[in-house]
């Protein structure tokens, strides 16, 4: 029928309604197939410049005699290092983002919310951050673990190359036909940054290697599952990133 195909379906009220929404949007997605792909090559090439740019510069630094000098020799192959690992981690995230746009979740149960946000607390627990959890309630959900474990990971590794530092506090409870999980960092963010902030390669910390991407993953994964991802609080004293999902 006419209309625009790229528009998802309304959002579901109910098991049976949500899961009919759910199936509309993975065939959405597939009939979107060569949109994606193509979104997917003018993203890398876009974001492969600077690293490429930065090896082919390095390497003819190198080969023009730097290579003769162990001080400088050894500056400009860790150049290279940090670039070729910088692409390493683009093209995971852009892999990652383009299979999710493009086929949604493909194998969902029901699981515990809850045990998945315990796994990327203890992550980032045994990595040294300064994190607590907080269960409040059931929070069973029908998707894939390991992409839901992900998306906590990636909202709590915002907070701790954004946020001032502080305690970061996650949270996760039920809400009527909801299951929420929100991570909190102390700092703000300005609104129009908070309006963009789930958008690809929104990043204001190039200096620490972010790709820009983890958000745009946490947005694509809360969809893929029939949720959404936002900003809730922009601080300060703290900011609040929360992602929302339908109730098992």
């Amino acid at each position: 029928s006419a209309g625009d195909l790229r528009a998802p379906p309304p959002q579901g009220h109910g098991r049976e309604v949500t899961r009919l929404s759910h199936a509309l949007d993975i065939m959405r997605r597939a009939l979107q197939g060569r949109p994606f792909v193509e979104t997917f090559a003018a993203d890398l090439s876009h974001e492969l410049k600077n690293p490429v740019a930065a090896i082919r510069a390095s390497a003819e630094v190198l080969r023009d005699g730097a290579i003769e000098e162990p001080v400088e020799g050894e500056r400009f192959v860790h150049r290279i290092l940090e670039a070729t690992t910088r692409i390493e981690a683009l093209l995971g995230d852009l892999l990652s983002l383009a299979r999710l746009e493009a086929r949604g979740v493909d194998k969902a149960k029901t699981i515990h919310f809850g045990k998945e946000a315990e796994k990327a607390v203890e992550a980032a627990q045994a990595d040294g951050a300064d994190i607590e959890l907080l269960v409040e309630s059931s929070a069973l959900v029908r998707g894939d673990a390991a992409w839901l474990t992900r998306a906590i990971a990636n909202l709590i590794d915002n907070a701790r190359q954004h946020g001032q530092p502080g305690t970061i506090r996650v949270r996760l409870w039920r809400s009527e036909d909801e299951v929420r999980c929100s991570v909190s960092n102390p700092g703000e963010v300005s609104r129009g940054v908070a309006k963009r902030i789930f958008r690809r390669f929104v990043t204001t910390r190039e200096d620490r290697g972010g790709s820009g991407l983890g958000l745009a993953i946490v947005r694509a994964i809360a969809e893929a599952h029939g949720g959404r991802a936002e900003c809730t609080s922009l601080g300060p004293p703290e900011v609040s990133l929360q992602i929302t999902l339908p109730a098992s």
